[in-house]
């Protein structure tokens, strides 16, 4: 998450801004010193929060010239926990009368290649859960149907999965 820090000289002589400092983890924020600031004149700072867990977090951002301290803004943050997500994924039976089960594969690429997430399903099991997918990721799947001899058949139509982020 981003937020934008607007920042304005309101005194009367012009400022050079010659450092930023954050405090805090998870906290960066995202400017190039030196800058200087005409009386009036504003400039936007933009403070991101990437928590790596969750709780909340408190720090600072203070902007400094030439070693004192120009601003100091607390800043706080909370980091929300990772959801588990999960994909269900069903398809109509195989006519083959050598059934032995299902594959069934994944991938970050539509086409993939793709790779085997599960250990051979059950003939009359017409349904996968896949339990490892993450956060704002996309997925491809297919499923193959396995024959006694151990043919492999052509892959199902793609199935494609966007994941939310929470």
């Amino acid at each position: 998450m981003t937020l934008t820090v607007k920042i304005t000289n309101t005194g009367t002589v012009a400022v050079s801004i010659t450092q930023g400092k954050i405090v805090g983890s998870g906290f960066s924020i995202g400017i190039t010193t030196p800058i200087n600031l005409n009386v009036g004149q504003s400039v936007s700072v933009p403070v991101v929060f990437n928590p790596a867990t969750a709780g909340t977090v408190n720090g600072s951002l203070t902007l400094l010239s030439n070693s004192a301290t120009v601003l100091s803004v607390p800043l706080s943050g909370t980091g929300l926990a990772a959801l588990a997500h999960s994909v269900d994924l069903t398809w109509d039976a195989s006519t083959s009368t050598s059934l032995q089960g299902y594959n069934v594969y994944r991938s970050t690429v539509s086409g993939g290649p793709y790779t085997k997430i599960s250990a051979t399903v059950l003939p009359s099991t017409l349904l996968f859960t896949d339990t490892t997918p993450v956060s704002g990721k996309q997925y491809f799947y297919i499923v193959t149907a396995l024959s006694t001899s151990g043919a492999e058949s052509a892959a199902s139509v793609e199935a494609a999965v966007t994941i939310p982020v929470p």
